[in-house]
Order: C-alpha cells, then structure tokens, then sequence
C-alpha cells in the first residue's frame, strides 16, 4: 500500500478508486433525493453556489466567488478519503468477489462454476472433429478456468483471475504471486504503466460491481421503508428504475472479467518477457530444454513460498553443477565479442593478402576431411584360387 500513496493523484487512482466512489455517492444522493427521504436536487445545487444574503455588494462578490469553491472542495476530499479508504481494502475486496474465505456468501454458488466447466468439458469432446470449434472453446477455457477441477472458486471472476495465475506455474513451474514480487523489479518503468493502466480498468469495473451490489441492496431497503410509510404514491415512478438497478451489478462485473482478461494477458507477457532475465539475475546455468527450466524456477518457487528444505538442498546443488558450466559459456561468448570486434582488422589483412572471402554458410556446409595418408584404407588383395596357384599366377 505504501508504494501507491505517492499516486494518490494519479490518472490510474481516479479511474480505479476516486471515480467509482464518486458515483456511488451520486447514485445513493439521487436515490434518496427521488424518494423524498433528504435533500432534493434543488438543495444539492445550492450548496454548490453562492447563498443569497443581504450584505454589501463587494461582501456579495466574495462569497459568491468562494462557496462554491470551499463546497466543491470540501466535497472533493471527502471522497477522496473514501476512495484512500477503498485503497487500503482493494485486496481484501478481491478476494471477497473471488469467492475466498469460508464464510464468504458467494461459495453457494461455487457449483455453478464446477458445472460450467464440466459442460465445457463435455462440449470439447463433442467438437473433437471441429478443428475450428475446438480452437475456440480452448481458448475459452484458458482464459476462464485454471487447468483443473480442484483449484476453481465459487465466481467467474475469480477463476477469470486464477486462469492466469495459474500460467506461470503451467509454464514455467514458480507461484506468479510470489514470483511477480521478483519479476516486476526488472521491467521497465514504461511497461510498468501499461501493467498498471490495465489493473486500474480492472478495479474501476471491480468497484463498481461491488457499489452496484450495495445500492440494490440501498434500493431494496428503501421501497420497503417507504412501502410502509404514508405518502408512497408521491414515489412510484422510482420503482421504474429497478431494472437499472438491478442490471447495473451484472454488466459492471462483465466488466471486470472483461478488464481482467486483458490485465492478465499483460501479467502473463511479463513473465514471458522478463522471467528468463530474472533466471540470469538468480545465477540460473544455461537451459538446454523446457523440462530443466520446469524442474529449476519449479525448486525456487518451493524455496521462497515454503522454505522447503530438500527442495533448497536440491536447488543449490543444481546452481552449484551449473557454475563452472556458466563460467565456460561466458567465457566463450567473451572470446566471441572479442573476435568480433577485430573483424574490420581481419578483413583488411585478408584484403591484404589476396585471400578469398570465405562466407558463414561456407563455412557451415565445408566438411572436415581427413588427411591424405588416412583418407581411405589400403586396398585388401583378394586371396589366390588353387588353379591359380598351380599355374604360378
């Protein structure tokens, strides 16, 4: 948290955090204003301009110039420590629209999400002789389930999350949690923003998926409140914004699986990009195949998350057998910088000499002979027949 209080007034915190705590306080203003139960819209404009008194014509000017100036701005910072607010629960907020913690009410519904997979399941091997529809359906599945049954949660969202958390472990065998600490302090600053930008579509459509849910819930409470009350007739042309209400929250959090499928193919880029570097940076020996690669970032991932003990003796032997084997490579690709760099001193002295230009494919379809005297084996002579032998031939 300590790292986004220097971005408090930033581009991504309005989107992410000020905006949609914004609307949250204009929509519960405009709800209760249309049932009669505080201000009216009439108030709410004038407390944002200038009062009516009777004091002197420069006294006028003055607070005409600066209520709505202090009104505005006492606003503003309220809301603003509300979205700071928001900031500091943004993960506790995930995790709650995830379908994390046992008490969490959206874990009813986790079996709609295991039936959602099977069908899926099921749908593929129908279309196994449908290249075209197959395809579709795969990648369907990558950007919406982990790659297993066991490590779904209850909500499309939070599988949409865990669909590319769970890449860097499919891959490349390291946790991304824990390896995204370590990742993002190699990529560049202006990749970086883009990681960024992306999160803060995420929490704008998050947030206001989360609000949405609580002004049904303020809408609810408030037709059962004024049902009961004398005088409800006044308000019944507030029971035609219920649809809005109530579809506000469902295309919010298609929003946010939408936000969250770009986010994660950005998180997943960097781990492409920038995991090998990390790899250099760790003292990682040259990979020779996808399965080594696997088994090294598989013993780091268990090392930094459960301080496994066999997993660190091993690793550290692996690192340690690696060594003198990164030290020849580098020592090769040394030797190799140096040659190039006397290559304009070569060809002036190949020039020089009248030497042929050799070229790279030359070289590499040039075959090495043996020499003269062991280029084929002496001829065997073919033993004598009898015949030939009795006539002394």
């Amino acid at each position: 948290m300590f790292g986004e209080l220097s971005k408090l007034f930033d581009r991504n915190f309005v989107i992410g955090y000020f905006l949609p705590v914004a609307l949250l306080a204009i929509a519960t203003l405009a709800l209760l204003a249309g049932f009669g139960l505080w201000l009216s819209v009439s108030d709410v404009l004038s407390f944002f301009s200038a009062p009516n008194t009777e004091a002197s014509a420069s006294e006028n000017t003055a607070i005409s110039t600066l209520a709505p100036l202090v009104n505005t701005t006492i606003v503003v910072l309220v809301l603003w420590l509300f979205a700071v607010f928001l900031l500091a629960l943004n993960r506790t907020v995930y995790r709650l629209m995830e379908g994390y913690g046992p008490a969490n009410p959206a874990r009813l519904l986790a079996w709609r999400e295991r039936r959602r997979y099977r069908k899926l399941q099921e749908r593929k091997k129908e279309v196994a002789d449908d290249s075209r529809e197959e395809l579709r359906l795969l990648r369907e599945e990558a950007v919406q389930f982990p790659p297993r049954e066991h490590q779904l949660l209850p909500t499309r969202f939070g599988n949409t999350l865990r669909a590319f958390e769970y890449y860097t472990w499919w891959i490349y065998g390291i946790d991304a949690i824990a390896g995204w600490n370590r990742v993002v302090a190699l990529i560049p600053k202006d990749y970086q923003d883009l990681i960024s930008e992306a999160k803060a579509q995420t929490d704008f459509w998050l947030h206001l998926w989360v609000f949405g849910l609580l002004i049904m819930m303020e809408y609810i409470i408030i037709v059962v409140y004024v049902a009961i009350s004398p005088g409800f007739d006044e308000h019944l042309y507030m029971l035609w914004f219920f649809p809005l209400v109530l579809l506000f929250p469902i295309g919010a959090s298609r929003g946010a699986r939408g936000a969250a499928v770009a986010w994660g193919d950005i998180v997943k880029a960097s781990f492409d990009v920038f995991l090998p570097e990390l790899g250099k940076k760790l003292g990682f020996p040259p990979i020779s195949s996808r399965e080594q690669e696997r088994d090294l970032w598989w013993l780091y991932a268990n090392v930094i998350t459960r301080r496994d003990l066999d997993a660190r003796r091993e690793f550290v032997e692996k690192l340690s057998a690696g060594t003198e084997l990164t030290a020849m490579v580098r020592e090769v690709e040394k030797l190799r910088s140096q040659l190039d760099s006397h290559t304009p001193e070569i060809e002036a002295l190949r020039e020089a000499l009248g030497a042929p230009e050799i070229t790279k494919s030359e070289l590499d379809s040039t075959e090495p002979q043996a020499p003269s005297e062991y280029a084929r084996e002496p001829a065997q002579k073919k033993p004598r027949s009898w015949w030939r032998r009795m006539l002394g031939g």
